[in-house]
């Protein structure tokens, strides 16, 4: 296994592989660029000092994973890490199920919320809420630090 830094790469603009690659950019240095969180790869292409290659990198990645945004109707919305559990645990039956073999449950738990907000927009601007769609339960709460954010805090 040959681990290559973002620096060592020369050209992005053909389709290029993220594994082994390592970030060299100050805040995510030595860290794969399949190991970043999808938040941090955004991070990355908007960077001031982000080279075009670590800019085509994290895009590269994000296209990978199929990432599906976390922005609806104007709001963003941020999915706990037991939220994922609860839905994995729940609805991995209903997961297996739709499965696309492109999708994994994160972009999928994102696919749902998006859905659920955009059949409830009223809700977006609410403290706390609790949605039903389309036979499970989001619960969601307004982010403290984050104007126009939600956080997906449980799914029952």
């Amino acid at each position: 296994m040959e681990i290559v830094l973002d620096t060592d790469i020369q050209n992005t603009e053909k389709e290029c592989s993220t594994h082994n690659v390592l970030c060299t950019l100050p805040v995510y240095r030595g860290q794969r660029y399949t190991r970043l969180r999808a938040r941090e790869l955004k991070s990355i292409r908007s960077h001031s000092k982000a080279t075009r290659i670590q800019k085509n990198l994290a895009a590269a990645e994000l296209a990978r994973r199929n990432y599906i945004d976390s922005e609806v109707l104007g709001v963003t919305f941020d999915i706990t890490l037991h939220a994922i559990d609860r839905l994995s645990t729940l609805y991995m039956h209903k997961f297996i199920n739709e499965f696309d073999g492109e999708h994994g449950i994160s972009s999928w738990c994102n696919q749902l919320v998006k859905e659920a907000l955009i059949a409830n927009p009223d809700a977006i601007h609410l403290n706390e809420c609790v949605i039903n769609h389309n036979g499970i339960s989001f619960t969601f709460r307004s982010n403290d630090y984050v104007k126009n954010s939600l956080v997906l805090i449980t799914i029952s």
